[in-house]
């Protein structure tokens, strides 16, 4: 199972060159457009400039007929579109002086490539990952120290590209080819593929990328933390912590379940008592969560999240692992107990 995980940027170690929206030239001739077919993503521009012939127009619809939808732009000089997030699969467009000598053209608008997170693990690292809401530029910053960590990632839709910055140690990709280094520079991730980026001991690596827009509903969109330890497997998301200065953020609204035990705690968010699960109310807005374990081997921080789970916000995370019907701390040690050797 993968898991969508909608992050927001937070503040980034260090600054790598992201991959922005594109802009798109079509040139308008005495009764045509060149190129009369355009294929676009939300958020790149739409750029007609005047060429040659009678003075030209650049209107949306079909049949000659403007449709009041988007533009109607006359007499064309330099005209700029961006094409909104709720654009329809094709946006047809015109000259009204020349519409019936077959001047006409279309923006066909594609569902840009995604980076989708799947297994995350990863222990006694600094990371700062997330996807900003505004521009749909997403940024991964990771030190390892003496840590390890794995990402596993599939590529949606269309190809991607990712700009790589490693400024430290040797980082890694495996895909069904095998095992190469990445070294920094943009690497195109192909749409289908399936990839993990993984390290260890004195790594330390940006990567940057465009993705969507956030979405609505209720969301993990941030993560901040020092020598921390991830699993996101996947709906189970489990965050854990004995440095201090680690948070995560939520974006509303609905509801996800959580588990706490230790010094975790939000100022606007009703988070369930420790070791209990409970469903959290995430109002509309970005609220943290933090993970407040003083430094130190005797302290711990430690939060356990139902990733998806029913459109109600539902879910059964953490379950009854002991059969005593209750969800509570007892269940979480009852699979610590579980961790060694189990072969015979």
């Amino acid at each position: 199972m993968k898991t969508r995980i909608t992050l927001a940027l937070a503040m980034m170690a260090c600054t790598a060159t992201t991959v922005q929206a594109e802009t798109h030239v079509i040139e308008a001739y005495s009764t045509s457009f060149v190129p009369s077919v355009v294929d676009a993503a939300p958020g790149d521009t739409i750029r007609w400039e005047y060429n040659t012939g009678y003075p030209h127009s650049v209107t949306s619809g079909t049949n000659c007929t403007y449709d009041g939808l988007y533009f109607n732009e006359y007499p064309l000089s330099v005209f700029e579109w961006v094409v909104p997030e709720d654009a329809p699969s094709q946006v047809p467009f015109f000259c009204d002086p020349h519409c019936f000598n077959g001047m006409e053209g279309v923006i066909n608008v594609i569902d840009p490539g995604h980076l989708v997170f799947g297994i995350i693990d990863l222990a006694d690292v600094y990371i700062d990952m997330g996807v900003n809401q505004k521009t749909g530029v997403g940024a991964l910053w990771v030190e390892s120290n003496e840590g390890h960590f794995s990402f596993g990632f599939e590529v949606e839709n269309g190809d991607i590209d990712v700009d790589f910055y490693v400024s430290a140690g040797n980082l890694y990709k495996t895909n069904e080819s095998g095992t190469t280094s990445i070294s920094s520079g943009v690497m195109t991730m192909t749409a289908g593929s399936r990839f993990a980026i993984h390290g260890e001991n004195g790594v330390e690596f940006t990567m940057s990328w465009q993705d969507e827009v956030g979405e609505e509903g209720a969301d993990l969109i941030g993560i901040q933390c020092h020598e921390c330890s991830v699993n996101i497997n996947g709906d189970m998301a489990s965050f854990r912590t004995a440095a201090d200065g680690s948070f995560l953020e939520f974006r509303g609204e609905g509801e996800i379940p959580m588990s706490a035990i230790g010094d975790v705690t939000s100022s606007t968010l009703t988070l369930p008592g420790f070791g209990e699960e409970g469903n959290v109310t995430i109002p509309a807005g970005i609220h943290t969560i933090d993970l407040n374990a003083t430094t130190g081997d005797d302290d711990l921080a430690w939060l356990l999240v139902q990733m998806g789970g029913d459109d109600d916000g539902g879910g059964d995370l953490p379950q009854d692992v002991n059969g005593d019907c209750i969800v509570n701390v007892n269940d979480l040690l009852e699979i610590i107990g579980a961790w060694g050797d189990t072969c015979p």
